[in-house]
């Protein structure tokens, strides 16, 4: 799923703020994207955050480039290549979501900006 910034606020998102629109249907992000009120971001090599550089590396190998591959990746080939249980690279992967998307840019369940 691919990481948008709000570009005019929307229900729930502020201008400026990035989020992945989990909740929202390929039709009312297309709608969204045809408006200009969001757009695609590139995503950041998962190398560049902060004690990620040796994992990045051992990612690379079953195609984990970016921070959205990461977080789109089935928990079981990465806890092989990593070496650790499915659990953890869960874990792995709430934290590097709070770390793109800090909770004040997704709503809660009532659409409004934590």
């Amino acid at each position: 799923m691919p990481l948008y910034r709000v570009l005019r606020p929307i229900t729930g998102h502020k201008k400026g703020s990035l989020t992945r629109l989990k909740r929202q249907s390929k039709k009312s992000i297309q709608a969204l994207l045809d408006v200009a009120a969001i757009s695609e971001v590139a995503p950041p090599p998962l190398a560049i955050l902060p004690g990620w550089k040796e994992p990045a590396e051992k990612l690379e190998e079953i195609g984990v480039k970016t921070v959205i591959d990461f977080l789109d990746a089935h928990e079981d080939p990465v806890s092989r290549v990593l070496k650790v249980s499915p659990k953890v690279v869960k874990k792995k992967k709430e934290s590097v979501e709070r770390w793109l998307i800090p909770a004040k840019d997704e709503p809660d369940e009532e659409g409004k900006n934590k």
